[in-house]
């Protein structure tokens, strides 16, 4: 038969101090206990003589460098006016080899039981319910008095607060004590490229299992999917969305990483922080066709042409272009979109007029007309100075492609996501970059082509350049 451990059944009923080894409480508080007293009060429920009712409170305190375990319950023995707390030391309780369930007979009994009586206890212990300290459980402790967790334990921090799906965060801290320092620099590069970048190392790698559901007996299974996501180029947002991503090359040769919204149609890394707010913002920007005006800063007469044809109703062309015609233009078109067609070198609209002169605006510039003038602004420009260097490319598009691409996009649609997937093709790539979040917001959309080159894709240069600009409403924040 077990032997049955019985340390003193203190009878008072007024605060205690424990002896050198500690104490079995009856009365109502032991004392300098305090600070664990409140944090156990303010979690078990109301004081019951009935076993599978018990709730206990389990931590961990330390006294002169030794460790004392506090078990402090709602379970009032026979006999007794309060509830029952244990404050013992841990040194003592391990020498004597007991374990969690002779405690637990010592704190319902006040007497030596029979092992019929042993055996009905154990048997009803199984539903108690135990508030936990991570201290205590993140210790050896557990493993040496044989605490085993159940289904009925509930982790608690060191703020007294409950810890969501605390069993499993146990776990997982446990198996990533037992990681070498190379595998966990490994999965923390991984972790960060994933999006979990702002945590701790154990933050990161709980988050990552939250997300993605995965339990605490899956810790192999873990490190796999985080590889895994790692090689696909998985992307978690802070709202916890997942995102594909895929590198590519810019114009200028070089390897940028880009979000994968729509086939064909991307937007840049640098993002990351936003990308749930664009995503958001481009599916539920709407626009009605009769608000769109397309703008010709271009002097071909076959380009006019396809404008007047695709766009009879909503064009403008310019006789005679200059800064103040175009002004005056925008000024009419207060509140509506304006798509404005034209070359652009480097980062402006350039149009020769002739005779060695030119028009030339810049596509910030651009953009301050519309805030001013409270006027949406689409720049798309013919970009054709670009491709010399990129190999395997087709034809290239001009201004007259994009404005037969634009027509049925712009007709069809009343969103601008659908609008720029239906702009995008497999020969034509979207990449949107940048979104300041003013009152006027503005997406920078880099459209260019795609090639093959060494197992990565390749974004030619050539092909049109846009700056789609929206306007928000003065009430609406960056997320709701």
């Amino acid at each position: 038969m077990r032997k049955v451990f019985i340390i003193i059944a203190l009878l008072l009923q007024v605060s205690l101090t424990f002896a050198q080894n500690g104490v079995i409480c009856r009365a109502e508080r032991v004392a300098d206990t305090d600070e664990l007293y409140k944090k156990a009060d303010n979690l078990i429920g109301r004081n019951t003589s009935t076993v599978n009712k018990t709730e206990i409170y389990i931590d961990i305190k330390k006294v002169n460098s030794e460790e004392f375990i506090y078990l402090h319950s709602n379970y009032i023995s026979e006999g007794f006016s309060h509830p029952t707390k244990i404050f013992y030391s841990l040194d003592e309780i391990l020498r004597s080899n007991l374990t969690m369930q002779e405690l637990l007979q010592n704190l319902v009994y006040t007497r030596r039981i029979s092992w019929i009586e042993s055996e009905a206890l154990q048997n009803a212990s199984k539903n108690i319910k135990y508030f936990a300290s991570e201290k205590f459980l993140l210790s050896e402790y557990p493993k040496l008095l044989n605490f085993k967790t159940t289904k009925n334990l509930i982790v608690i921090n060191d703020r007294g607060a409950k810890i969501f799906n605390g069993p499993r965060k146990i776990k997982l801290k446990k198996n990533i004590k037992g990681l070498d320092k190379s595998s966990r620099s490994e999965l923390e590069k991984h972790l960060k490229h994933l999006g979990f970048d702002k945590k701790s190392f154990e933050k990161k790698l709980i988050n990552y299992a939250s997300v993605n559901g995965i339990d605490s007996n899956g810790f192999n299974k873990l490190i796999f999917r985080i590889k895994s996501d790692y090689e696909k180029g998985v992307f978690y947002s802070s709202k916890g969305k997942v995102f594909n991503t895929k590198k590519i090359k810019d114009a200028n040769g070089r390897l940028i990483r880009v979000f994968i919204l729509e086939p064909n149609l991307y937007v840049k890394f640098s993002n990351k922080n936003s990308i749930d707010f664009i995503k958001k913002r481009l599916n539920s920007r709407k626009y009605l066709q009769e608000e769109v005006e397309i703008i010709s800063l271009v002097k071909d007469n076959a380009t006019n042409k396809v404008l007047k044809q695709n766009f009879p109703q909503n064009h403008t062309t310019f006789d005679l272009l200059s800064l103040r015609n175009l002004v005056k233009k925008l000024k009419t078109n207060k509140k509506k979109s304006v798509i404005v067609l034209g070359h652009i070198e480097g980062e402006k609209f350039v149009t020769s007029l002739g005779n060695g002169r030119s028009f030339t605006i810049g596509l910030e510039d651009l953009k301050k007309l519309g805030d001013d003038l409270d006027v949406n602004i689409f720049p798309m420009g013919c970009n054709s100075g670009l491709s010399q260097n990129i190999t395997g490319i087709g034809n290239k598009f001009n201004s007259i492609d994009a404005l037969n691409r634009l027509k049925p996009a712009v007709e069809k649609n009343s969103s601008i996501m659908d609008m720029l997937k239906d702009l995008a093709g497999n020969d034509f790539k979207i990449i949107i970059d940048d979104i300041p979040f003013q009152n006027r917001g503005y997406l920078e959309a880099k459209l260019h082509r795609e090639n093959r080159e060494a197992g990565v894709a390749v974004i030619a240069g050539i092909g049109i350049t846009g700056l789609v600009v929206y306007a928000l409403s003065e009430n609406e924040d960056q997320d709701k």
